[in-house]
Formats: structure tokens, C-alpha cells, sequence
């Protein structure tokens, strides 16, 4: 077998033998993982010194289609698009709340906490806003508003680095 040209970089036969074995030894890991290992191994980088993780996962496909390495089946790790929010009907509607934010002095902002907590803040958030509960980008925080016990609003902002 001769090397194999791809994105750019000819892989010499060692290399491919390389990349056969690590997919072998390492299939308990997925696809994804096998291939940020051999990017560090064979120091495939990007011009800005990042790897090349995402070309590297083609080239293993590639390999494997060819009958040149076996790789891990997929994970089906979560499902694909928007995800759902199931609203329950067993909270009691809220009744409207009018008047300036002055009249509410005492509000407090309350962070939402994982498992049971957030699922409500979603379901809340569903429920209310017009464009329901989208997934938003990137690391984020998430709020309740709270006057005397009660839910005023739901927030959502960016995660700040360092604070």
C-alpha cells in the first residue's frame, strides 16, 4: 500500500498503519476522540497551531470506506435539531402582574440550579415566550426574577470568563 494524499498532507504507510491501529485499540473511545489522538500524534495542525480535528475524522471516514481501517460505530448521543421543552399542565396558571419595576423593590435575582430546577425554568420559558425554549449559543446562565416568592421573569445571559 502507498501513501494516502489528503487535505493536503500525503500520510505515509507507517502513518496509515498508525492510524489502523489507534482506531483498533482505541475503539471504545468514538470516532471523534480517535481522531483529536491522531492529529496529536502525527502533529496535524492548522497554520494557527490548532489540530486539524475535523479533517482528520473525514480522513479516518475516508479510510474506512476504502476498507482501509474499521472504525466505531457512531454514538447516538443526543437527537438532531431543536430539542423539545414538554410543557405539564400541573402548575396553576399565574395571575398577571402590572405596574413599574420601582413598585417591586424587593426582587430578587436568583440563579437556576441543574436537574428539576431547570427543567421548569424551561418549561416556563416555553410556555411564555413567543419564540418558545431555543437552545442558545455558547456558555450561558440562567435566572429566575422573584418578588415575594412569586416568578416575575425568566433570564438568560452569556457566562462571563473569570467572574
Amino acid at each position: 500500500m502507498s501513501g494516502v494524499t489528503f487535505s493536503g498532507r500525503t500520510f505515509t504507510t507507517p502513518e496509515i498503519d498508525l492510524m489502523r491501529e489507534i482506531a483498533r485499540d482505541y475503539a471504545g473511545l468514538g470516532v471523534t476522540e480517535i481522531a483529536r489522538t491522531v492529529c496529536e500524534l502525527l502533529d496535524w495542525k492548522r497554520p494557527s497551531g490548532g489540530l486539524k480535528n475535523h479533517e482528520c475524522r473525514l480522513l479516518l471516514e475516508h479510510l474506512r470506506n476504502a476498507g482501509m481501517l474499521t472504525l466505531p460505530a457512531v454514538r447516538a448521543l443526543g437527537g438532531r435539531g431543536p430539542r423539545k421543552v414538554r410543557v405539564t399542565t400541573g402548575e396553576a396558571q399565574a395571575e398577571s402582574v402590572a405596574g413599574p419595576a420601582g413598585g417591586f423593590s424587593s426582587m430578587q435575582l436568583q440563579l437556576v440550579k441543574a436537574g428539576d430546577e431547570s427543567r421548569r425554568w424551561r418549561q416556563y420559558v416555553e410556555q411564555h415566550h413567543y419564540l418558545g425554549c431555543p437552545v442558545p449559543y455558547g456558555a450561558h446562565l440562567r435566572y429566575w426574577v422573584r418578588h415575594e416568592g412569586r416568578v416575575l421573569a425568566c433570564l438568560c445571559g452569556p457566562r462571563r470568563r473569570g467572574g
